[in-house]
């Protein structure tokens, strides 16, 4: 029901190119509705309302983690020639190497840990004086996510909508 909808309705979308291409296609889609909303450049610093993410925390980066028999290292990137590989270097985060060691992970698997989604919830939390934040992903259950037959993690790049295995395609 249209006259049951919010009146009121705020982005933000920090990409220039996709804040245009959703102000055109609500132009396109839905003009009635383009006067309720706003685009914004940051976040208020309090608000009343629903924050709703969709794919948001899959797009947050993360820090790649190699469990080793020495214990857990971060994955670095270094240039191979004119090529780029994975470097495995030790963890100096102390919270990413807490994380990481609470995991107790069998050497030889690598994982995605990541210190950008508890952050962003945070400051939402802080700026939401009432109402509900509501994410919404398409990731993995911890057991589905640490098994066996994923230990060599999820990080996946995506280039002209196919997922790929080789996040150094590309770069850039």
């Amino acid at each position: 029901r249209l006259d049951a909808l919010p009146t009121h309705y705020a982005i933000l979308e920090v990409s220039a190119e996709l804040r245009a291409r959703q102000q055109a296609s609500l132009a396109r889609e839905l003009p009635h509705l383009i006067e309720r909303v706003q685009w914004l450049d940051a976040l208020p610093e309090h608000f009343k309302g629903v924050v709703l993410g969709n794919e948001v925390l899959d797009a947050l980066p993360v820090e790649l983690v190699h469990w080793t028999e020495a214990g857990p290292m971060t994955r670095g990137v270094r240039l191979e020639g004119e090529a780029f590989g994975w470097e495995d270097r030790p963890i100096s985060d102390p919270e990413l190497l807490t994380l990481a060691e609470s995991l107790a992970l069998a050497p030889g698997y690598v994982s995605e840990i990541s210190l950008a989604a508890p952050a962003l919830i945070a400051s939402l939390a802080d700026c939401l004086d009432s109402g509900l934040i509501l994410m919404i992903d398409y990731g993995f259950g911890r057991a589905e996510y640490y098994h066996p037959q994923r230990h060599m993690g999820t990080l996946r790049a995506h280039y002209r909508h196919h997922a790929l295995d080789d996040p150094f395609y590309l770069p850039g």
